[in-house]
């Protein structure tokens, strides 16, 4: 009997804990403005979600892009949730999947205000020739700190329908860019130029993959 009051008392403990971890709001379809097969995404145009964002995790999607080519473009929506008027700094870093070593790092680059409103960043990425092939994973190190210790620009995410692209990778030791976070997506997306993607690197195989 002990046990279980133990048990429950830990699980309403980590469910509290886990609550306390992520902004909530209504949900709301996002207008995607460029959709073709250059473009990888692993989110359903969904944003409902935001994470506390801290300054030493990388926040980041999984992507298959076959055969790769150069990296030209990130796009993720943004929401300071009313903490922090923009601009905010921030790093786009691109690590291979399986080592987690460094593809590339850029920046620090600037995100538009996003205080009350969710907005869409989109980065040309061609001059800085970033190259990527097989499975990536790229995000975002936020760099501006609002007054109440969290940083910006967060990047929207939907918790549901989970389709395991979502990576929090450990800036200091480069880990964690193989395991699937169980928090949702980022609506965060990549364009490479030169790839040549089949069925297995688009958007709805990308889910089954993950």
């Amino acid at each position: 009997m002990k046990k279980l009051t133990l048990l429950a008392i830990f699980i309403f403990v980590a469910t509290s804990a886990f609550a306390l971890d992520m902004r909530t709001g209504p949900k709301g379809m996002v207008d995607w403005p460029n959709n073709d097969r250059e473009v990888y995404s692993c989110d359903d145009g969904f944003q409902d979600s935001g994470l506390y964002q801290d300054n030493l995790t990388v926040y980041s999607n999984a992507f298959d892009v076959g055969g790769g080519g150069m990296l030209t473009s990130i796009e993720f929506w943004h929401y300071a949730w009313g903490e922090l008027a923009g601009p905010y700094d921030y790093m786009v870093i691109v690590y291979d999947e399986a080592s987690c070593t460094v593809l590339c790092e850029i920046g620090p680059l600037q995100a538009a205000d996003a205080m009350n409103d969710h907005v869409l960043e989109s980065v040309d990425l061609t001059p800085y020739g970033c190259m990527v092939s097989g499975y990536v994973t790229v995000g975002i190190q936020a760099l501006s700190m609002s007054p109440y210790g969290y940083y910006h620009p967060t990047i929207d995410f939907e918790y549901l329908p989970l389709d395991g692209c979502m990576r929090l990778v450990d800036y200091a030791s480069s880990t964690g860019c193989d395991v699937p976070s169980d928090q949702g997506d980022f609506l965060l997306r990549i364009g490479v130029t030169d790839a040549t993607p089949t069925e297995d690197s688009t958007f709805s195989t990308i889910k089954v993959m993950y």
